[in-house]
């Protein structure tokens, strides 16, 4: 249940009208409050109120419409300055960032306050009357609205600054960095399963042979794994007193009757079961950092590849990147990673999924722009740099050597191209470092 609710979070986050939405519904009952007042005798002569406004009928009415008219204005201009900043930001920075921009509240906040403050005067200009004997001014409504419009011009200020500074490489890595810091927080929580350090012995044979006696749970539909919610499939599984094999990991892609799990044993496999696993199993027509870390470090990938690429030819933007990559693996360095396997309160083995190692999210971090990049020395010598800093604060021995076979596919890939002296002797420093730190204590 949390799992869905945090996914339902995620999708309204992204979605560009959900807080103007929630802004406009806050205007409606603003109005409603300060016409209330307006009817109960608040006094037009009120010091505040008459500062503001203290006018007849028709001027009320022209001021009102003169801002809802400048609001609805402005929305489509801040509207309009969005979307080409969007396509700005997606050509230099890849299509993967249009949901980062989409998410932004700042943007979503000014779009927001247009449309309410149109909507509010909207809503106070149908109740002024000026026929005989029945004349209402709502002159703490009006004023209201007056105060209102000041706060859209300096929204309107503020979202031309941030605007400014949103399409900045430097600022979207940074954006996307801290987006993958809160998907590494999420997806190594303090208690999340149990640490693979503490299983007890499983030999993987013994469960690859309990699932040969299995059934396949087939997908009742087509997307990409947006995530999984491992609480209710435990208690699925002990519910049905059943062993589950996830198969896919958050990120992948299933096709409608491609096998999404298989349970044993066989026979207690039903229509009933096939459906609780499958409304489980979140699925979309995107892939989202919910659950996918791997994907919220490709974003971070996406931005130097496309800033190595001969059109674009920034490498200082691509050393950004690795330096922002080498924080989250030091980040996820000091979290334990969750087990494959999860266990009733019996120590049962009860469900089985697909893991996701450090050794994966290193490769993942640093195998294409590896690939891309060695053309550009100072690329290769900053890779090294960031690795050797990862291995002098890992512990685990698989870790380094990940981090350890990185650095060598580095170090050969730059000795294959052209380089001076100088440059050669500075490769060489950095990969002695790397030594000395995959081996502290000079073995």
């Amino acid at each position: 249940m949390r799992t869905r609710l945090a996914y339902t979070w995620e999708s309204l986050h992204s979605s560009f009208w959900f807080l103007p939405f929630v802004l406009s519904a806050l205007a409606a009952i603003l109005a409603t409050a300060t016409l209330l007042l307006d009817r109960r005798g608040i006094p037009a002569n009120t010091t505040g109120v008459q500062w503001v406004y203290g006018g007849e009928p028709e001027g009320a009415r022209e001021m009102l419409s003169a801002i809802a008219a400048s609001m609805l204005g402005v929305a489509g201009t801040v509207f309009s300055i969005t979307i080409a900043v969007l396509s700005i930001a997606t050509s230099a920075l890849g299509s993967r960032l249009l949901r980062n921009f989409m998410r932004d509240r700042t943007n979503q906040a000014v779009l927001g306050i247009f449309v309410a403050i149109f909507l509010y005067c909207l809503l106070v200009m149908r109740t002024i009357r000026d026929d005989e004997g029945d004349v209402f001014v709502p002159h703490l409504s009006v004023a209201v609205g007056v105060v209102l419009a000041v706060v859209g011009l300096v929204a309107l200020i503020y979202f031309i600054h941030h605007i400014s500074q949103s399409i900045r490489a430097e600022r979207a890595i940074a954006d996307v960095a801290r987006e993958l810091e809160r998907a590494i927080d999420r997806f190594f929580p303090p208690r999340t399963g149990k640490p693979a350090e503490l299983d007890p012995e499983i030999d993987p044979a013994q469960v690859a042979g309990l699932f040969a006696d299995s059934a396949p749970i087939l997908a009742d539909r087509d997307g990409y794994v947006q995530a999984i919610d491992s609480g209710a499939l435990l208690s699925v599984a002990v519910r049905r007193d059943v062993v589950v094999h996830l198969l896919p990991h958050p990120g992948a892609f299933v096709m409608e009757g491609e096998a999404l799990a298989r349970v044993h044993p066989r026979e207690r496999v039903d229509d009933a079961l096939s459906r609780s696993i499958n409304q489980i199993v979140v699925r979309g027509y995107e892939r989202t950092p919910t659950q996918d870390i791997e994907f919220a470090i490709s974003q971070m990938v996406q931005i130097a590849l496309r800033a190595l690429s001969p059109s674009v030819n920034d490498p200082h933007t691509a050393i950004a990147c690795i330096d922002w990559l080498g924080a989250a693996l030091g980040r996820a360095a000091r979290r334990e990673f969750p087990s494959a396997y999860r266990y009733d309160r019996r120590a049962k083995l009860r469900v089985v999924v697909q893991p996701v190692t450090y050794e994966k999210m290193v490769d993942r971090a640093f195998d294409q722009i590896r690939q891309a990049g060695l053309q550009h020395i100072e690329v290769g010598i900053r890779l090294l740099d960031v690795l050797a800093n990862l291995l002098e604060y890992l512990d685990k021995p698989s870790r380094r050597e990940a981090v350890l076979r990185q650095a060598l596919a580095v170090h050969r890939g730059i000795l294959q191209t052209r380089l001076s002296d100088v440059d050669r002797q500075d490769v060489e420093a950095r990969m002695q470092r790397v030594s000395r730190a995959a081996h502290p204590d000079g073995s």
